[in-house]
């Protein structure tokens, strides 16, 4: 699953982001991946859902709903993307 996000002006060339926060509130860094400036997609930061865990295809409760959460609040419109086929 890939995850992108338009950059603006203020945006870092490289964000992390993760499903879960730590104690103290900040990224869990067990389960974080990141985004990062792509030539192939300019104004866009791209990257990988690796270690960020995936819902529950069906979830019965609030808690087990997709949330991630990123370190920079610069960016706009998130998208996932799906991709499906042969590797």
């Amino acid at each position: 699953m890939d995850l992108f996000a338009r950059a603006t002006k203020d945006t870092k060339n490289e964000i992390e982001f993760s499903g879960m926060r730590d104690d103290a509130g900040d990224l869990d860094s067990t389960v974080k991946d990141k985004l990062v400036k792509d030539p192939a997609f300019p104004g866009l930061r791209a990257g990988k859902l690796d270690k960020v865990p995936l819902p529950k295809p069906i979830h019965t409760t609030p808690e087990e709903k997709f949330t991630v959460y990123f370190n920079d609040n610069s960016i706009e419109d998130p998208w996932i993307s799906f991709t499906w086929g042969k590797s």
